[in-house]
């Protein structure tokens, strides 16, 4: 079984998303945990470490949790909760490096559907240690991502062509 986080700068965005991947959902076979915004009332749009922490916490009890981030920040506020994490819970987790709505959506419809887990895990959504003066990340398509899905032969970085 795979749950999933959603990482987010705006907690409008992060429920948005979350909203719409419940929607999707046939079952409550994959939970769903939000970390989005930050608590300062001026200044509200940005990640927060711990945060994610207790969102990964909170789905922890599957197989493999998958962590989807919308930019920037969101993967060092990920990391910086990997290392936080004790290392029981963090050798579960996965950081997604597919575009947020889409491939939030991918995952949940695919783990919903108990088609895929370690699968996904450790191809499609491995461990994401962006080198950025070796690739640079080229968003999938929702079709890329389904075709993927369903051959899960090797990891997949996209690049620009």
């Amino acid at each position: 079984m795979v749950n999933l986080v959603i990482v987010s700068h705006s907690s409008r965005l992060g429920e948005g998303v979350g909203e719409l991947a419940r929607q999707m959902l046939m079952s409550d076979s994959c939970k769903i945990a939000i970390a989005a915004g930050i608590d300062d009332p001026q200044n509200p749009i940005g990640t927060d470490a711990v945060k994610v922490m207790e969102a990964i916490e909170s789905v922890a009890d599957a197989d493999h949790v998958l962590v989807m981030m919308d930019m920037g920040s969101a993967l060092l506020s990920a990391e910086t909760a990997l290392e936080l994490l004790a290392p029981k819970i963090a050798a579960k987790v996965r950081l997604c490096a597919a575009p947020l709505v889409e491939g939030t959506l991918a995952a949940t419809v695919s783990a919903a559907s108990e088609r895929i887990s370690t699968k996904l895990s450790l191809t499609l959504c491995m461990r994401w240690k962006p080198n950025v003066n070796n690739w640079v990340y080229r968003p999938p398509t929702l079709k890329s991502l389904t075709h993927v899905l369903r051959t899960m032969k090797k990891p997949v970085l996209w690049r620009w062509s």
